[in-house]
C-alpha cells in the first residue's frame, strides 16, 4: 500500500436496511417473493414487532455505520397498518380541511387542545420538520422511536400554548 493511500481514512458507507412484509391483497402470479394472502388476526402485528426488535438488536452490530435508509418491500406493505408503526389511523373524511377560514379555525382548535386527526397530522408533520431539521435525531435504525420524539416535543410544545400564543403575536403584528 502506497504511502498516500495508508495516510487517508477510508470512509465507511451508509447502509440501507430492507424489511421483507409477506401480507399480499391478492398473491401476484409473477412474484417470486415469500408472501401469504393477508386474512388479518394478530399476527401481522406480531411481526411488525419482531421486526422492530429485530432491527433494534442489529443496531449493535452496526458500528460506526450509519442507516441510510429503510425501504418496506415484499408482499404490500400499504397493509401494515398506520397503528403498527405508532399513529391512528383515520378517515379520510376527517382529514379534509376547507377554505382559508376553515382551515384557519382548525388550526386555532388544535393550538387550544383539540385532539383528533387533524392534529394526529400536524404532530406528524411537526415530527417530520423536527427530523428533518436535526432537532430530534433520528439515529437509525430507531427512525420510529424518532417520530415518537418528534410527536411529543410538537405535542408539548402545543399542549404548552405556545403555539397559540405565537399565532397571537403573530397576528397581533399583521394588525
Amino acid at each position: 500500500m502506497t504511502d498516500s493511500l495508508a495516510a487517508k481514512p477510508f470512509a465507511i458507507p451508509p447502509l440501507a436496511v430492507y424489511v421483507h412484509w409477506p401480507y399480499c391483497a391478492r398473491i401476484c402470479p409473477y412474484c417470486d417473493f415469500n408472501v401469504v394472502r393477508a386474512r388479518g388476526g394478530a399476527e401481522p402485528a406480531l411481526l411488525a414487532r419482531a421486526i422492530v426488535r429485530d432491527l433494534a438488536g442489529q443496531a449493535a452490530d452496526l458500528g460506526p455505520r450509519r442507516l441510510s435508509s429503510i425501504f418496506f418491500g415484499g408482499g404490500t406493505p400499504s397493509l401494515m397498518t398506520p397503528e403498527q408503526v405508532g399513529i391512528h389511523s383515520a378517515p379520510i373524511e376527517s382529514l379534509r380541511g376547507g377554505d382559508a377560514a376553515t382551515n384557519a379555525a382548525i388550526l386555532r382548535a388544535i393550538f387550544a387542545g383539540e385532539r383528533g386527526p387533524h392534529r394526529d397530522v400536524v404532530l406528524l408533520n411537526a415530527a417530520a420538520v423536527l427530523i428533518t431539521a436535526g432537532t430530534i435525531p433520528a439515529s437509525p435504525p430507531f427512525r420510529h422511536e424518532a417520530f415518537r420524539a418528534g410527536i411529543d416535543l410538537a405535542a408539548k410544545t402545543i399542549d404548552s400554548g405556545a403555539v397559540a400564543a405565537l399565532v397571537a403575536d403573530l397576528a397581533q403584528a399583521e394588525s
